[in-house]
């Protein structure tokens, strides 16, 4: 079925390529940049911020934010609680206090890829989404996220996510284009009625056309803020990890053997594949 489904890819319209939008991003050396901007944020005290102090509370729940970084910016009034300027970093947290904050943003790049839409019709749009990527705005990421570049650049503001991808994980992603669309392809998702596929190249020769099942634990390892690694893991700890692969071409890379194999994941962790 996969070895059909292979061949398929062959018969692709041609996708429907980006207008480069200069008024948002510059391009250097291979990268994507975001010119630097400022974005206003808001949003009302949450339960486990109240009695907290405001300099611990973005310390810790945000990332790129010290003590003395919101103090600075609130002495330059560019964070405020219901409408007020306060006196520094250790505010008390209340019960429904509206903070707001203005920030200048100063985005991470990513590789200067083509996204490609390979499919487009009145319910559902297929984009085969580049390594560096992320898929929806998250962290120091938000105008180089897939989904802002589809709006800016593509002209398709209102592609709705139905799965995601890592953000160095590169393949299709489904998006629909509106909310009844969203509410289908999700249920259908949710009852395993798709079945997520991986190309991928490993070292070593495997054999063609036979299935390879891979089973083992695997844990998380953590290396840093947003750097984690799935590793196999032999003994009762983890979770388990079923993949089921299968060979289609062997190839030579740096006078090495490789084979491209195509790999279904059956469980869902983490950086499984």
């Amino acid at each position: 079925f996969w070895l059909d489904q292979m061949k398929e890819i062959e018969n692709l319209p041609p996708p429907i390529t980006k207008s480069k939008n200069e008024e948002h991003y510059y391009y250097k050396n291979g990268l994507k940049y975001v010119y630097p901007y400022f974005k206003h944020l808001q949003t009302y005290a949450k339960g486990r911020w109240e009695q907290r102090e405001i300099g611990e509370v973005f310390e810790k729940e945000f990332r790129n934010y010290t003590k003395q970084i919101i103090n600075e910016n609130i002495k330059e009034g560019k964070v405020t609680i219901n409408g007020s300027r306060i006196k520094d970093a250790t505010y008390i947290i209340k019960p429904k206090d509206l903070i707001e904050y203005t920030q200048h943003r100063h985005e991470n790049p990513v590789c200067d890829y083509e996204v490609h839409i390979i499919y487009l019709d009145k319910d559902l749009m297929v984009v085969n989404k580049p390594p560096t990527i992320p898929v929806h705005p998250r962290g120091n990421y938000h105008k180089n996220s897939l989904t802002e570049m589809l709006k800016y650049e593509y002209n398709q503001p209102n592609a709705l996510i139905v799965h995601r991808l890592d953000r160095l994980t590169s393949g299709c992603l489904l998006f629909a284009r509106h909310k009844k669309a969203a509410s289908k392809f999700s249920s259908l998702i949710q009852k395993k009625a798709f079945q997520k596929v991986y190309i991928c190249l490993v070292q070593g020769k495997l054999e063609l056309s036979r299935l390879h099942v891979v089973k083992t634990n695997i844990v998380i390892k953590m290396y840093g803020v947003g750097q984690m690694q799935n590793c196999p893991y032999e003994g009762t700890e983890g979770k388990p990890a079923v993949t089921h692969l299968i060979g289609f071409a062997h190839v030579d890379v740096d006078g090495k053997e490789h084979t491209y194999v195509m790999a279904a994941p059956i469980t869902g962790r983490n950086h499984q594949i």
